[in-house]
């Protein structure tokens, strides 16, 4: 499916560009509902590894819906060819080179959910430090990140 981008989110796409290759930790993308915040982030992820080999795009959802399969499905729908994961496919496979993995947050941080066990946890960060190992580099987008404003979800 072939979108063709409204120019003010091919600026937030510059602007994100922008912000990324300075010094800031922290980047936040605000638009009003319905303005294809997640267009312009699968694009802007897709151009982004293309001009950063070795990197690995970790987007967060929140609750207990089916957010990150949404997520995931848009960009495979917007982005021919992107190589896209939820957390069962990381769990199997680990973490490769211009990845975008889809995980909710529920189901890695909480307490007494059966999704992600104490022993998977472990493997979870296992693959995090092999990737890291092999040159990888992590960017971590927070999908409405106001919806998990706590200490736990800031730790």
């Amino acid at each position: 499916m072939n979108i063709t981008l409204a120019n003010f989110q091919i600026k937030a796409m510059s602007d994100l560009m922008e912000a990324m290759n300075s010094d800031k930790r922290e980047i936040v993308l605000k638009s009003c509902t319905g303005s294809g915040k997640t267009i312009i982030l699968t694009h802007f992820m897709d151009e982004y590894c293309k001009g950063h080999a070795q990197t690995v795009f970790i987007w967060l959802t929140p609750g207990k819906g089916n957010l990150e399969e949404q997520s995931k499905e848009k960009m495979d729908l917007y982005i021919h060819g992107s190589s896209t994961k939820l957390l069962s496919d990381v769990m199997t496979g680990g973490f490769e080179e211009n990845d975008v993995c889809f995980i909710n947050w529920e189901k890695l941080t909480k307490k007494g959910n059966n999704a992600l066990k104490e022993s998977e946890r472990t493997n979870f960060l296992e693959y995090i430090e092999k990737a890291h190992d092999n040159g990888l580099s992590f960017k971590v987008i927070i999908d409405e990140s106001h919806q998990n404003d706590t200490v736990k979800a800031d730790d």
